[in-house]
């Protein structure tokens, strides 16, 4: 009672006294070092390849150009942006890796709005380069014919007979197990996905969007190479005895010791074949 003007007085103050803690508080951290706690956050929300990604990008790239400008977090500009992006395209990065890069910085300062770190996202505010369109170059029926004619008996059949049918992603059929296989009814469940996690190579339960996870019908073609593929196993793991690897048992696409094949493997040995057999791109 009779003590509103003070009340106010100290309310004022005490917001005041806040404010000026806020300032102080944003203006100690350094973007670069609030960069790391935002991958921390991300850590457990995002699948450990994306996480791999980011601590890629802010690590390798973002960190070694904004350390010398010793920029705190709310002393971050759209310039300061800008002239990161304008850096990697002068040095011949194209436009769609700026905006992968445009991308991670933007949910960082997103985050920070978040916290109220910082009033608004500088990122918001810079010119961005327009992402360049992909056209793929498609193979005509008579050259996927040679295509699957040539790699017939080759460690990579499995997976171009896959692409070629279904479309699937490499990962899609690394991570392929029998227990996908229905030859009862015929069909083909994708729910598992191979990702290579540094350097090693893990199956997650879950493929790269949700609209990936699917049933298809098990075509002729396909069904007779799983056959196929299921007896090689049986006298690869008869042939080999103990040296068969057992701890990825299950999987379909595995080489002659029971290993899982790599999705890098695939891609550098899908161009080996190409020149040997003198197919184009």
């Amino acid at each position: 009672k009779n003590n509103k003007r003070r009340a106010e007085e100290f309310l004022r103050k005490t917001i005041s006294d806040s404010e000026k803690q806020h300032t102080l508080f944003t203006e100690k951290i350094m973007f670069t070092d609030y960069l790391q706690e935002w991958l921390a956050a991300m850590k457990p929300a995002v699948r450990e390849n994306t996480y791999k990604y980011y601590c890629l990008v802010v690590n390798h790239h973002i960190t070694p150009y904004f350390k010398p400008l010793r920029l705190s977090l709310d002393k971050v500009e759209p310039r300061h942006i800008q002239g990161y992006y304008n850096m990697l395209l002068e040095k011949g990065l194209s436009a769609n890796t700026v905006l992968k890069h445009h991308s991670n910085i933007h949910k960082a300062l997103k985050y920070a709005c978040a916290l109220q770190l910082i009033a608004y996202n500088p990122s918001d505010n810079v010119m961005l380069p327009k992402k360049t369109r992909y056209i793929a170059s498609y193979y005509n029926v008579e050259q996927l014919n040679e295509l699957l004619r040539v790699v017939q008996g080759d460690t990579l059949e499995t997976v171009i007979r896959l692409t070629a049918l279904y479309g699937f992603r490499r990962s899609e059929v690394c991570g392929l197990k029998w227990s996908a296989v229905d030859f009862h009814q015929k069909t083909l469940t994708v729910r598992r996905a191979a990702v290579m996690v540094g350097t090693k190579l893990e199956c997650v339960d879950k493929t790269k969007t949700a609209s990936s996870y699917r049933t298809l019908p098990l075509v002729p073609p396909f069904e007779e190479l799983l056959h196929r593929l299921k007896l090689q196993q049986e006298q690869n793991r008869k042939l080999c005895g103990k040296s068969y690897n057992t701890e990825v048992e299950g999987y379909i696409y595995v080489n002659e010791i029971g290993e899982l094949v790599k999705p890098g493997y695939i891609t550098q040995h899908f161009p080996l074949i190409l020149e040997k057999y003198g197919l184009r791109k």
